[in-house]
């Protein structure tokens, strides 16, 4: 359906911006996400929670206050295993066309020349964090050829969040496709003051509003709404939240214990009389008859603590499906295989196999949109880029084996080499210029056949 159904643009800028911020996805603001996310406003920071002792006197000594950043680690550690390795894109529908073969280069140029991996990296973690990411592609006014024909634009990728302080507005229709997109951000650097702006996109205008005036109004020359918008109702470490603040107090209670107790204690029995001058060399205590000076220890066990501080943590990974990768654990699994590594990480992979969906459809509309801008950059492949199927590949990370993994294609392969030699120098990565340095081997090789034969020759 048109946007003109859901939003009337000749009534006054204030009611069409209204309709324009009507949100139909549940998202968690950023504003209570943030209570979570940022350990400085953890419950354990709240001094009506966590009250300061009270001495006599009415003076009050501060308790400890332990706070965990597991939110952020959390989220940062569901990235790195959904994209530390780079997303592979498969295209297809290229059947032997030349053309084609030009369009499928281009739409991965568009990608490499964006750094789409490092994009990938941030837009996840503000995803997993923020609940909700929105990426534009925009095209900026610069002659090159780096997707093999001249071209007056290039493109550029830029992606909001509520956590970079962009406010996102999605409207969908009744068959849940995007109608307008509609971004929201406060800024200063066009003037001293501070100003609104709201920038909206339909599939054939771009408005924008600065404080709630409407100030332009321009074409949308592709056709399509060049943002791709993805969100979740909660942000990743949804469900573990209450373990991390116990995880928090406790610490907290416990260090405040150990700080009381930390300081020696003498008990003295019966009668101190006197003790001599502060020589150090020999400090003496003269008590009663039948008296006894001696410190008194602490004797409270501490395992309680710690068994209550390893459930918590084992809890929360196990509920998180997410490895604890810390050095104390890693260093405990010693030189295990490739395949063992695998299978430690199952439940991990298991947990990307249920995120990566979002991801693989807001891809697969990335893709769409860049198809869109790369018709307008070379009208001459307008009719053939549709032909030209994108598949994205996420692979779970995982420590590769790399010797178990050449033996088991060298077994497939029947013994014979998986690579030239050149290919080998490549990979290597000891030379500046492989190809030289193969030139060089062959021409060493033949100089010591030579020599052999040589030898061979002058023994008869």
């Amino acid at each position: 359906m048109a946007i003109e159904d859901y939003v009337d643009f000749s009534k006054p800028d204030s009611e069409v911006i209204a309709a324009l911020k009507q949100k139909d996805v549940k998202v968690r603001p950023w504003s209570s996400i943030l209570e979570e996310y940022d350990s400085k406003r953890h419950d354990i920071m709240n001094r009506e929670k966590r009250k300061d002792r009270k001495l006599s006197g009415g003076k009050f000594e501060e308790v400890s206050r332990i706070r965990l950043d597991f939110e952020k680690l959390i989220a940062q550690r569901m990235t790195e295993f959904m994209f530390a390795l780079p997303v592979n894109r498969i295209y297809t529908g290229i059947d032997g066309d030349e053309t084609k073969q030009k369009i499928a280069n281009a739409i991965e140029k568009i990608f490499v020349k964006n750094r789409i991996d490092r994009v990938n990296l941030k837009r996840a973690k503000e995803f997993f964090s923020a609940c909700e990411i929105c990426t534009q592609w925009i095209p900026v006014d610069k002659k090159h050829s780096e997707y093999g024909f001249p071209a007056s634009k290039k493109l550029r990728v830029r992606t909001y969040s509520p956590m970079s302080g962009y406010n996102l507005y999605p409207l969908f229709d009744e068959y849940d496709d995007m109608i307008a997109m509609s971004i929201e951000y406060t800024s200063t650097k066009r003037t001293d003051k501070s100003i609104t702006y709201l920038e909206t996109y339909t599939a054939d205008k771009h408005y924008k509003f600065e404080n709630g005036v409407k100030v332009d109004e321009l074409e949308n020359p592709i056709g399509k709404i060049p943002f791709i918008y993805a969100y979740r109702p909660n942000p990743i470490w949804d469900g573990v939240q209450h373990l991390i603040n116990e995880l928090e107090f406790t610490l907290s209670r416990n260090s405040d214990v150990i700080a009381y107790n930390s300081a020696p204690m003498i008990k003295v029995v019966g009668d101190l009389i006197g003790q001599d001058d502060k020589d150090m060399a020999k400090r003496i205590l003269r008590v009663s008859s039948g008296g006894d000076v001696s410190y008194v220890s602490w004797s409270q066990s501490t395992q309680a603590v710690q068994d209550q501080f390893n459930m918590l943590l084992r809890l929360i990974w196990m509920l998180m499906q997410l490895p604890d990768l810390s050095f104390e654990n890693i260093k405990g699994l010693g030189a295990v295989s490739g395949e063992a590594r695998k299978t430690l990480l199952t439940d991990a992979h298991l947990k990307v196999g249920d995120e990566k969906g979002d991801f693989l459809e807001f891809f697969d509309r990335e893709t769409n949109v860049v198809k869109a801008f790369l018709k307008e950059l070379n009208p001459n492949w307008a009719e053939l880029i549709d032909d030209i199927e994108v598949e994205h590949v996420i692979s779970p990370f995982i420590q590769n084996d790399e010797a178990a993994e050449v033996q088991k294609w060298l077994s497939a392969n029947g013994g014979k080499p998986l690579v030239s030699h050149i290919d080998s120098i490549k990979m290597a990565g000891f030379s500046s210029n492989p190809q030289e340095t193969y030139e060089q081997i062959q021409k060493e090789e033949k100089e010591t056949g030579m020599a052999a034969l040589k030898g061979l020759a002058d023994e008869f």
